[in-house]
């Protein structure tokens, strides 16, 4: 019998915990993700918790043990501005109890909308326990702008 309820308390964050794999792909403001500097990092915001990755060698972030919920997916890097993304965690439950399974949800969206104003879909994908999507790339940031008009010494 307690080795029974034991079981079931180890499995029990397992099923509920997600993994989510980001990836950069290559585009016409970014045609090599790779050169992305080594701080470029991601992370998935919501009021309660916040999950951090650094970007990996293959250009995706990882996370890990994913709870339910809504999310800011914001990508910090700083050569190029990224498109933030809304991402929706949940477990699907049947009606007679159990866990179904899970689902992801992705859309773009805009600083100072309204949460529930969702914006462009993006496709997540699950594939061997992992879901996947892509996160787009804006444009370059420039720091320094060219003055014209000076004669250098």
């Amino acid at each position: 019998m307690h080795l029974s309820n034991f079981i079931t308390l180890i499995s029990l964050p397992l099923a509920l915990a997600f993994h989510l794999r980001v990836a950069i792909p290559s585009s016409q403001q970014l045609l090599h993700p790779n050169t992305l500097p080594a701080s470029t990092h991601a992370t998935l915001t919501t009021l309660s918790n916040t999950y951090s990755s650094p970007l990996r060698s293959d250009n995706t972030f990882d996370f890990r043990n994913v709870t339910s919920g809504s999310y800011l997916l914001d990508v910090h890097c700083h050569t190029h501005a990224f498109a933030p993304l809304r991402v929706d965690v949940r477990e699907i439950v049947p009606d007679g109890g159990g866990l179904e399974g899970q689902e992801v949800q992705v859309w773009g969206t805009f600083r100072g909308n309204e949460w529930t104003n969702t914006g462009e879909v993006v496709q997540a994908q699950k594939e061997n326990g992992i879901w996947a999507f892509d996160v787009k790339v804006q444009s370059g940031k420039d720091y320094f702008i060219e003055r014209t008009g000076c004669e250098p010494y």
